[in-house]
């Protein structure tokens, strides 16, 4: 994957392969990783409950957007050029794995800010 590719991943995983092979295909490291994670959850004692509503990858992306946005115009990260700031809050959000209205919360402080910085 380039970096770009790479930098709308919600987590990076090491896939347990042969250490003579640098990569693997995308079709084989699916496949091991669906094997991998399919094992880890039949080994689980109890199962996980039912869990939050979270956001969609678009909604992620939007929230995105938004806060380069608001970033850029309050002059913390330069526009069209937000270097490794973005990268960092991307990852911080990933880890994070806000819900949907947790992330509805971050969009409307970002509006108010909006909203603040027009008037």
């Amino acid at each position: 994957l380039t970096n770009e590719e790479l930098q709308l991943c919600h987590f990076h995983v090491c896939i347990p392969a042969n250490p003579e092979y640098s990569s693997l295909n995308l079709a084989a490291a699916v496949q091991t990783l669906c094997y991998e994670i399919r094992m880890g959850f039949l080994a689980q004692e109890t199962f996980p409950e039912v869990e939050q509503e979270y956001p969609l990858s678009d909604d992620l992306e939007r929230f995105y957007v938004h806060l380069e946005k608001t970033l850029a115009d309050t002059g913390f990260i330069v526009k069209n050029h937000p270097g490794v700031v973005m990268t960092k809050l991307r990852r911080l959000v990933n880890r994070a794995r806000p819900e949907s209205s947790e992330l509805n919360i971050l969009r409307g402080i970002l509006s108010a800010i909006d909203k603040k910085n027009q008037s």
